[in-house]
């Protein structure tokens, strides 16, 4: 008889810690859906600011190669995420910028620091346009490095406007020497 009650007495105590340990559990779960939340729309935020953006936006991890291109990257390209994602992207540029592109690409990134340099890349009709590609390292909050973001504008207009100026000082130039 005093077996079978400090039996019942431990079953009860186990049963008790049981409880006890699956609300642990429970509270554990609710807690990990909330941070998913968090995490789903925190990144929800940042593709809508990615993609409404004016400029093309792009993102590589720890491998050098890209894991993120946003909506004016796409639509400019004509291409799919699929086709641009890894290096993928490297196909639209230009072949007598690309080399020198990826080299400038990788030498940076061995050496975790910022990048800037324009390069042809094609836009979905098949045109090549001039763009200013700046890529910056990302670094966790423990300042672990995580990879490059980068953002692209299209220069053509800028580049050609210095080329016709450029042009016109060469005329002027050539002009005043038939004067004196």
């Amino acid at each position: 008889m005093k077996d079978e009650k400090k039996r019942k007495k431990e079953l009860i105590s186990e049963l008790a810690d049981l409880r006890r340990r699956l609300t642990e559990l429970e509270d554990l779960k609710q807690e990990f859906e909330q941070a998913n939340q968090r995490l789903r729309e925190s990144e929800e935020r940042f593709r809508n600011m990615a993609d409404t953006a004016p400029v093309m936006i792009w993102v590589a991890g720890l491998d050098k190669l890209c894991t993120f291109f946003n909506k004016v990257w796409l639509e400019y390209t004509g291409r799919t995420e699929a086709q641009e994602l890894g290096d993928g992207w490297a196909e639209g540029v230009h072949p007598d910028d690309r080399d020198r592109c990826v080299a400038t690409y990788f030498a940076a990134f061995d050496a975790r620091r910022p990048f800037r340099m324009e390069y042809r890349l094609r836009r979905a009709d098949g045109e090549y346009r001039w763009f200013l590609d700046e890529g910056v390292p990302r670094f966790t909050p423990g300042g672990i490095f995580a990879g490059y973001i980068g953002s692209c504008i299209d220069v053509t207009e800028s580049r050609r406007a210095s080329e016709e100026l450029l042009t016109a000082y060469s005329e002027i130039k050539d002009l005043k020497q038939l004067l004196v």
